[in-house]
């Protein structure tokens, strides 16, 4: 993750993304080797923390996930 080339690859841009997330986070992740990567990288230490499409990696489920978290936990 501390490899700075260019042009980024999925880990040193997610090392530079990680730095700036706050602790208390709900995280969606999308798409097959975002998602998957992002599974690596970004860890949670609390259940219900991460959503995803599972196995597949189903494209569009961000955008209803994003929505349901929302309703689900308003702040």
């Amino acid at each position: 993750m501390a490899v700075k080339s260019s042009p980024m690859t999925y880990y040193s841009s997610y090392s530079v993304i990680k730095k700036h997330l706050p602790g208390n986070l709900l995280l969606i992740g999308e798409g097959a080797n975002t998602m998957d990567i992002g599974r690596t990288v970004f860890t949670h230490d609390q259940p219900r923390r991460k959503l995803d499409a599972g196995t597949f990696g189903t494209m569009g489920i961000g955008l209803p996930a994003l929505i349901s978290a929302r309703t689900c936990s308003p702040n």
